[in-house]
C-alpha cells in the first residue's frame, strides 16, 4: 500500500524518472547507459526477472519490491549492485507475508501500463494519525499466518522430544524381559556351573582311579613275565613228560618183550598155575604147535574173575628165541578157540586197533596187511598213527612221516 500522505503522481514520476535515467525498454529489450562508448547497450543482467522461473507479474514488476530497499537474496553490506548479482538458490525461499495490511504491494499497479495507477473509487477511506493502529490482513494472509504457527509448533514439539511421530517399545517393558532374560541366563550358568563341579569330581575320581589302576598293571606286568617264564617252563616240562612218557612206554614194551598172551583157554573154577601150565604148554603148545617151551617163567590170568567168561592169559618165557618159534607156528592155531600174540602197553594197544580199523578198505581188497608193533604194513607200504589228529599217517621215508 502506498503513504496515504505523498501524493501518488509525485510518487509515479520520481519512480519513472529514477528508472528512466538508468535504462528503458523498447520490444521487450531492456537497453541500459553506458557511459565508455555514450550510448545504450542491450543490458543481460537486468533480465533477472526474467530468467527466474516465478509468475508473470511477480517478474514484471520486480522494481516495486526492490526499487528502494535491497532483494532478498543482498545483504546490507554489499556494494555490488542487487539487480547484476541475482544468485540461484538452491532451495526456494518462503515469502514472509506482513502482519499489517493486505499482506503485499505487489499487484497494486498494472504490470502493463507504467505510467497509470490502478485507483479505485472509494467513497469512504479510513485516515488515522495513530502508529500503533494495525490493519488487519485478508483471509489468505491470516490463513498462511496460521499455518506457520502450526508448522512451528509441530516442529518445536518434534525438537523438544515430548511427541514421537514413530513411537518404538517401551523402555520399561524392555528392561523387565533384559532382566528376566539375564535372571535365566545367571539360573542357567549357575547350574552349568554345578555341573561342571560335579564333572571336575568325578574327573578327579576317576584320575585316582586311574591312577591305582596303572599301579595295578605295573604289578600285571610283573607277573606277565612271571607268567610268560612259567608258560615256558611248563611247556619245556611238558615236552620233557612227553618224551619221559614215551621213554616209559619203550621200557614198558620192552619189559614185555618176553610176554605172550593166550586166549580161548577154558578157565575152571578153582584153577592154579600148574593146572594152567599144562593147559597151555602141553596141550597148546605141544600138540597144536609141536613146540613145547621149557623155560616159561610165570604164568596166569589177566585181569578179574568174570563168571561164564574165560580170562586171557600171559605168560613169560626166560629164552626169547623160544617166545619167536611159538609165533612162527601160530599159523597151526588157524581154525581153532585159541590165538597167540605179544604184549605191548595200553598206547601201543590201542594204536594197532586204530591201525587196523583204518585198514579194513584195503582188507577187503585183499591187500596184504600186517602190524608190526605200533606201525601197519600194507602192500609193503608203512604207516603209523598221529594221536594229536587221531588220522593214519603215511612214513615216506625212514624218520619222515606224512599224512596218508
Amino acid at each position: 500500500m502506498m503513504s496515504p500522505y505523498v501524493r501518488l503522481l509525485v510518487q509515479v514520476l520520481a519512480w519513472f524518472f529514477a528508472d528512466a535515467a538508468a535504462a528503458y525498454v523498447i520490444a521487450g529489450q531492456h537497453y541500459q547507459w553506458t557511459p565508455m562508448e555514450n550510448a545504450y547497450q542491450p543490458s543481460k543482467e537486468l533480465n533477472h526477472c526474467a530468467s527466474r522461473s516465478t509468475p508473470v507479474a511477480s517478474t514484471m514488476l520486480c522494481h516495486v519490491d526492490f526499487v528502494d530497499c535491497a532483494p532478498p537474496w543482498s545483504t546490507m553490506t554489499s556494494s555490488s549492485s542487487p539487480i547484476a548479482s541475482c544468485p540461484e538458490y538452491i532451495k526456494a525461499r518462503v515469502m514472509v507475508s506482513t502482519f499489517s495490511g493486505r499482506g503485499s504491494n505487489a499487484v497494486m499497479m498494472s504490470p502493463y501500463v507504467r505510467l497509470l495507477v490502478q485507483v479505485g473509487d472509494r467513497k469512504y477511506g479510513f485516515r488515522s494519525n495513530c502508529t500503533c493502529l494495525i490493519v488487519l490482513p485478508c483471509p489468505h494472509t491470516v490463513l498462511g499466518c496460521l499455518n506457520d504457527c502450526v508448522s512451528v509448533v509441530s516442529l518445536l514439539l518434534k525438537l523438544s522430544g515430548d511427541v514421537e511421530e514413530n513411537p518404538g517399545p517401551e523402555v520399561e517393558k524392555m528392561l523387565e524381559e533384559i532382566l528376566s532374560n539375564q535372571t535365566k541366563l545367571l539360573a542357567k550358568v549357575n547350574e552349568i556351573q554345578v555341573k561342571q563341579t560335579s564333572t571336575d569330581a568325578s574327573i578327579s575320581d576317576m584320575h585316582v582311579r586311574l591312577q591305582t589302576i596303572e599301579k595295578q598293571l605295573e604289578g600285571l606286568g610283573e607277573i606277565q613275565s612271571r607268567l610268560t617264564m612259567i608258560e615256558s617252563s611248563v611247556g619245556r616240562h611238558d615236552s620233557e613228560l612227553t618224551a619221559l612218557a614215551r621213554q616209559i612206554d619203550d621200557l614198558d614194551n620192552r619189559s614185555r618183550r618176553n610176554n605172550l598172551l593166550v586166549r580161548g583157554v577154558e578157565e575152571e573154577e578153582f584153577e592154579d598155575e600148574a593146572v594152567l601150565l599144562s593147559k597151555v604148554n602141553d596141550d597148546i603148545f605141544d600138540k597144536l604147535l609141536g613146540s613145547k617151551c621149557s623155560s616159561i617163567e610165570r604164568i596166569h590170568r589177566l585181569g578179574k574173575k568174570i563168571p561164564g567168561r574165560s580170562r586171557p592169559v600171559i605168560l613169560k618165557v626166560g629164552d626169547f628165541r623160544d617166545k619167536t618159534k611159538i609165533l612162527k607156528n601160530c599159523r597151526n592155531l588157524k581154525g581153532t578157540q585159541f590165538s597167540i600174540s605179544e604184549d605191548y602197553s595200553k598206547r601201543v594197544v590201542e594204536i594197532r586197533k586204530q591201525l587196523w580199523i583204518s585198514s579194513a578198505d584195503e582188507r577187503a581188497k585183499g591187500a596184504k596187511v600186517k602190524l608190526i608193533i605200533d606201525k601197519l604194513k600194507v602192500n609193503n607200504v608203512l604207516y603209523g598213527w598221529n594221536e594229536v589228529t587221531n588220522e593214519r599217517f603215511r612214513y615216506a621215508s625212514p624218520g619222515i612221516t606224512s599224512s596218508d
